[in-house]
């Protein structure tokens, strides 16, 4: 049932966010400035890691990102 529930979640929200996300970027002259908080549980469970990293170097002035793990990997 959770795994059902998570990916109904990511469809609606990751597609609606990824359609919004283009319309900025798709207006030159948009300045939205967007800051994007991912909370997980541990580096594994992030999901789209490297498409998100690629957004916000290719955007990096509107847009940053910041994942905060509850159990991070030990350094």
């Amino acid at each position: 049932m959770a795994i059902q529930f998570a990916y109904s979640f990511l469809d609606t929200y990751t597609g609606r966010c990824v359609k919004w996300l283009h319309k900025i970027w798709g207006d030159a002259k948009d300045q939205t400035q967007l800051r994007f908080v991912d909370a997980k549980k541990s580096e594994s469970d992030i999901l789209l890691e490297e498409q998100m990293e690629k957004f916000a170097k290719e955007h990096s002035e509107q847009i940053k990102i910041s994942h905060v793990l509850s159990h991070p990997r030990e350094q």
